[in-house]
């Protein structure tokens, strides 16, 4: 019998488990915010089958979640602010 030799991992994906409900996926400095339980094994499924090329659920570096998070705010701010639409002309 030949001894297998090492394998070495293609790649690593991690998944963070925050309160039980609350998930995160990783891989390298990307990573996928605050998934739930269906939502997290979609990515993995996603990130792992062969013929899927794209996950459903963003994964960002930590300066694009800060970027997405800025865009919300200020989506948020201009379209859900009533005292601010009543102000428009």
């Amino acid at each position: 019998m030949t001894e297998e030799e090492p394998r070495t991992p293609k790649r690593t994906i991690t998944i963070e488990i925050y309160d039980g409900i609350d998930f995160n996926v990783k891989e390298d400095d990307r990573y996928s915010d605050r998934l739930c339980w269906d939502e997290m094994l979609g990515t993995l499924a996603e990130l792992t089958h062969p013929r899927i090329e794209k996950p459903r659920y963003q994964m960002l570096t930590e300066q694009g979640w800060r970027l997405q998070r800025e865009r919300w705010k200020s989506s948020a701010a201009s379209s859900h602010n009533p005292i601010a639409q009543e102000s428009k002309p």
